[in-house]
């Protein structure tokens, strides 16, 4: 069964994964020539990246086969929004924050198949932070759009996106962000 192949596919792809980070570390730590020891970090770096895929396979499979608790039901992404600002409205209003809200007016196009609880709580983190790190006085924009799938031309994804107008995160904070 599907499940099965996935349970199994989990296992056999994380094992070799450990194996290869561990003899990575002990080469890491053997004395070797500058040119090879940057060539381990190379395949060291492909290893992790390879991790990191394996677990998000695992993160996406794993609700749908039963090892999540995901209540999944149609939610509308931008009232959902217009919620979770109103919860924020103090901060909004102590910070001076202008909030420019952006959705299709069509309301289907804002309905999507979520667990609404889990959702609101990553809206409530994405938003709170763009207050948090915005400009006093500024502005943070809010949008969500129902658009084409880049690859699947047939199907449709949705796109959300929250903006601050804060300084950002430097280059070396990028790089360690999903590191």
């Amino acid at each position: 069964s599907k499940d099965q192949f996935i349970l199994e596919a989990q296992k056999n792809l994380t094992l070799p994964v450990g194996a290869m980070k561990q003899e990575l570390e002990e080469l890491r730590q053997l004395t070797i020539e500058s040119e090879v020891k940057s060539e381990v970090n190379k395949v060291g770096d492909s290893v992790e990246r390879l991790a990191s895929l394996i677990d998000e396979f695992v993160a996406i499979a794993g609700p749908k086969i039963g090892e999540g608790n995901l209540n999944i039901s149609p939610t509308n992404i931008k009232k959902l929004v217009y919620i979770v600002c109103d919860d924020l409205g103090l901060e909004i209003k102590q910070k001076q924050i202008k909030v420019v809200l952006s959705f299709s007016e069509i309301e289907d196009d804002n309905l999507l198949k979520v667990d609404k609880e889990k959702i609101k709580e990553v809206l409530k983190n994405l938003i709170d932070n763009a207050l948090k790190y915005g400009r006093n006085s500024g502005e943070v924009r809010i949008s969500g759009e129902r658009m084409r799938h880049p690859i699947e031309h047939d199907k449709y994804i949705y796109r959300l996106a929250v903006q601050d107008d804060g300084l950002g995160l430097t280059v070396e904070e990028l790089n360690k962000l999903f590191s």
